[in-house]
């Protein structure tokens, strides 16, 4: 299967069609997009759950920065410009909010105290 020869060898099989390529490019495409429109947020004061909150959030940037290198090969292979490369810098960071300063960007971001956070969090965007 193409996607998991992309995934081992971080490049598209010789000979691959590229109607096939174009159409794994548009699917892994849309599914960064998704994942990028996903929030993670990990409220945390104690160490060891701020640890795992950042383990959490260093997985999903991982795997946003997997895809992306994904597509990128799939516009080399098709000899066509990278689709992600108008991305931000830290592209990969939106909407993760984890560590010890989680708390603050969430009330940057919702305006919100720190009262009402605690009591919305699992609700909050």
């Amino acid at each position: 299967m193409l996607i998991e020869r992309l995934r081992q060898d971080g490049k598209v099989p010789e000979g691959t069609p590229a109607r096939n390529v174009r159409q794994l490019q548009g699917v892994l495409l849309q599914r960064l997009l998704e994942n990028l429109e996903q929030y993670y947020v990990w409220n945390a004061v104690c160490t060891r759950a701020v640890e795992a909150g950042r383990w959490g959030g260093e997985r999903r940037r991982k795997q946003r920065l997997r895809l992306r290198s994904q597509i990128q090969a799939c516009a080399a292979y098709l000899g066509e410009d990278d689709p992600t490369e108008a991305f931000q810098p830290r592209w990969e960071c939106t909407n993760l909010i984890y560590g010890y300063g989680a708390m603050h960007e969430l009330q940057a971001r919702t305006g919100l105290d720190t009262m009402t956070l605690c009591i919305l969090a699992p609700r909050t965007k």
